[in-house]
C-alpha cells in the first residue's frame, strides 16, 4: 500500500498544478424577459422598462449573476403561440446562421447548436423569457 501512495503522488501533484493553471470556463447565461407591447391579436414583446436592465448574465456556472443592459442583434424576428395565453407572440431572436436542432420542451422551445443555444421559455404572466446559453450546465 505504501508503494502504490508514493506512486500515486506525482500523479496527484501534477493534477492539481495543472487544474490550478487553467482559468475559469466561459460558460455563460444570457436571461432577457420580453413582455407584451399591445393586446391585438399578435403581440409584440418589447424589453424592460427604459433605464431597468433588459436581463441578467450568469456566470462562472451560476455563481455569479450581474445586471445586463445590452440587448443581442436580433436577426430574426420568430412568432409563436404562447403556451400560457393561447395568444400570439413575436419575439427578437438571435439565431446563427447554422441548421438548429429543435426541442419542444413543457415550458418552450429550445433552438440547440454546437456549443451554443437559444431557449424560448413561456411564462404564466404572458410574458416571453430568452435564454441563450453558451456552456456546459
Amino acid at each position: 500500500m505504501i508503494r502504490v501512495a508514493g506512486i500515486l503522488r506525482p500523479v496527484v501533484l501534477a493534477l492539481v498544478v495543472v487544474s490550478a493553471c487553467v482559468g475559469p470556463a466561459d460558460a455563460e447565461q444570457i436571461r432577457i424577459r420580453y413582455w407584451p407591447q399591445d393586446s391585438g391579436p399578435a403581440t409584440v414583446m418589447k424589453p424592460a422598462e427604459a433605464g431597468q436592465p433588459t436581463g441578467v448574465r450568469i456566470s462562472r456556472f451560476g455563481f455569479r449573476r450581474e445586471p445586463y443592459y445590452c440587448l443581442p442583434k436580433a436577426n430574426c424576428l420568430k412568432t409563436f403561440r404562447h403556451r400560457c395565453t393561447g395568444q400570439m407572440v413575436t419575439v427578437p431572436l438571435y439565431l446563427p446562421a447554422d441548421t438548429p436542432r429543435i426541442a419542444h420542451t413543457w415550458s418552450g422551445i429550445s433552438y440547440q447548436y454546437t456549443g451554443f443555444s437559444v431557449n424560448v421559455i413561456f411564462l404564466e404572466d404572458g410574458s416571453v423569457e430568452v435564454v441563450y446559453d453558451n456552456g456546459p450546465f
